[in-house]
């Protein structure tokens, strides 16, 4: 009797493995099953955001309408999108987060500013692939000092009719199989400040006022990154490249890691050379690096990769930022930005005036 005892404790094992592989599973044909899961209170409107503006209902009262330019949601161009209100004057909308459902690509927060009587935004997809892709799209606000949100389903890359429109994607890096189960990162809790901060690099530490007199791209990801990452650092090398000599020595990149589990140092150095030699890399201690992605209005999250030999991933905001040469923060880059846009706003950052420093007593 005592030789059978273990053997229901084995069969509970396997069943309770069994559920687990399961629910991966549908995790992974459903990355944003559980990100429904963690807010199931929020309300969820499907709408073809690419053909007609979209109207959301709002928790508290009212709705929202969601327009996005020029319409079809291109690939890899700047939009612009707009939230018109209506039914609910007390609501003060801060920002639109985009996540890929059917491919894990990362987090696009767009901040929201107020424009007469609606909030604008600008800021691109994070298109990686030509085929169809679904998108969840999180319109968070506050009312009455209490968090509200209301969740768009909607598409790109079809064509009239719902038809995949293989003309309007762009070339992908980046396979279907690289999905993973992945919720909301949550957004920082307070304004971002785009404050100095210090890195740890191969070459010792690094502040980012060191680059003051350079006009900087600035850019969170990490080097295991699949797509995001590189498709972003190439394309700012590219843009050093567009420029003439005398406008490249006043120009930097500088890549803060996320991963400072995995992102050694010299790893890091090797990543970022070779996009450009301009570009600088460093990481700090996870709670520095946490401090660094608030101030400037990162989100991020690490995602358990259970399928992976990697182990995680992170989900991570995609827009680059410009500094300008007095170390000022000018306006976020919109991945997908081409080299010659970004060489163009380089150029227009470094013909700007810079602000004087303050003279004690004057």
């Amino acid at each position: 009797m005592p030789t059978d005892a273990p053997r229901p404790a084995r069969i509970a094992g396997l069943i309770a493995w069994g559920v687990a592989l399961g629910l991966l599973f549908v995790l992974w044909q459903r990355p944003g099953l559980l990100m429904d899961l963690v807010r199931p209170a929020a309300s969820t409107t499907d709408c073809d955001l690419a053909a007609e503006p979209c109207t959301v209902p709002l928790a508290g009262g009212g709705q929202a309408t969601i327009t996005v330019l020029p319409t079809g949601l291109p690939a890899g161009r700047p939009l612009s999108w707009t939230v018109a209100l209506q039914g609910a004057p007390d609501l003060r909308p801060t920002a639109l987060e985009i996540t890929g459902l059917s491919m894990n690509m990362g987090i696009t927060r767009l901040p929201l500013l107020p424009d007469g009587e609606a909030w604008v935004a600008e800021g691109a997809l994070p298109l990686c692939t030509s085929t169809t892709m679904q998108w969840r799209i999180d319109l968070l606000a506050t009312r009455a000092g209490a968090a509200e949100a209301a969740t768009l389903h909607t598409w790109s890359g079809r064509a009239a009719g719902g038809a995949a429109d293989a003309s309007s994607g762009t070339s992908s890096g980046t396979s279907s199989s690289t999905a993973s189960p992945h919720g909301r990162a949550p957004a920082p809790d307070r304004p971002a400040t785009h404050g100095d901060f210090t890195l740890d690099t191969a070459e010792g530490a690094l502040a980012l006022s060191d680059l003051q007199g350079k006009v900087v791209v600035l850019y969170f990801g990490y080097t295991s990154c699949p797509d995001i990452c590189p498709t972003t650092l190439a394309a700012v090398g590219q843009a050093f490249d567009l420029l003439t000599p005398d406008e490249r020595a006043r120009v930097a990149g500088l890549f803060v890691s996320l991963d400072p589990e995995r992102d050694a140092l010299p790893r890091l150095q090797r990543y970022a050379a070779w996009f450009a030699p301009e570009i600088r890399a460093g990481t700090a201690s996870p709670d520095h690096i946490a401090r660094i992605a608030a101030d400037w209005g990162v989100a991020w999250r690490k995602v358990p990769l259970t399928d992976s030999a990697l182990g995680y991933a992170i989900d991570h905001s995609t827009d680059a930022m410009l500094v300008g040469a007095d170390g000022r923060f000018l306006a976020p880059i919109a991945h997908g930005t081409p080299p010659a846009e970004l060489a163009a706003r380089l150029r227009q950052a470094l013909a700007e005036p810079q602000e004087a420093p303050t003279e004690p007593g004057g």
